[in-house]
């Protein structure tokens, strides 16, 4: 079966990825530009689900195995060969002062809990003051690869409880992610938000929001 093309959605997402990188050099002239980390992770939700929501179709199940193959072939050679260059960057320009907090993000970032970490010790992405380490950028891939390793085990184990009913099976998901949202920010510690938006149920909300425009069938293409 031919893999469907989205141009418009790749266009979309390359909007997404500029947005970031503008607020990255500019967040003075930009303030907003952050807003593409969430547009991103929305459309990757989308496109992921449309992917399952395919599979589910056309077999009746989801090849779990198959599925994390693909993500992990896609992702892992070009992230590891870029965490390993940072290894060896600290190892050879970085006092020993930073090693331990460097690496530690390091060995987070290779098993993809990084924003788990930056969480757990409250640093804050934004925060001008905290230093800087060579993988704390890989907060937002491991947000996205914790997604890709829940995601399908909820929506096959949603797939056999609702017998590939689209619509209920969406609805499903739209209610999880419902419950999620519903815990997303702090209301007794504010001060702890920006740190609460970097852990999985937050990500994963954001992930996961697209679901009720999967709800219905799509339009048959024009010949």
């Amino acid at each position: 079966m031919p893999t469907v093309q989205h141009r418009e959605i790749q266009g979309l997402r390359a909007v997404a990825v500029l947005l970031v990188v503008l607020f990255h050099l500019w967040p003075g002239r930009l303030p907003g530009g952050y807003v593409g980390v969430d547009v991103f992770f929305v459309i990757s939700g989308f496109l992921i689900t449309s992917l399952l929501l395919r599979e589910v179709e056309r077999t009746g199940s989801v090849s779990l195995t198959r599925f994390w193959a693909r993500r992990m072939r896609r992702l892992l050679p070009a992230s590891y060969l870029v965490l390993t260059v940072s290894a060896a960057a600290v190892l050879l320009l970085e006092p020993r002062l930073v090693w331990h907090q460097f690496f530690g993000e390091i060995l987070a970032a290779g098993l993809y809990v990084e924003n788990w970490a930056l969480a757990l010790n409250s640093v804050n992405y934004l925060a001008a003051q905290n230093t800087p380490s060579p993988a704390q950028h890989y907060w937002t891939l491991s947000a996205e690869e914790q997604f890709y390793l829940l995601w399908p085990l909820l929506f096959v184990a949603g797939n056999r409880l609702v017998r590939g009913n689209r619509r209920t099976l969406v609805a499903c998901s739209v209610v999880g992610a419902g419950w999620v949202m519903r815990h997303r920010v702090p209301r007794d510690r504010p001060r702890h938000a920006p740190e609460r938006l970097q852990r999985t149920p937050t990500r994963s909300t954001t992930n996961t929001s697209v679901a009720p425009g999967l709800m219905t069938p799509p339009a048959p293409r024009s010949p």
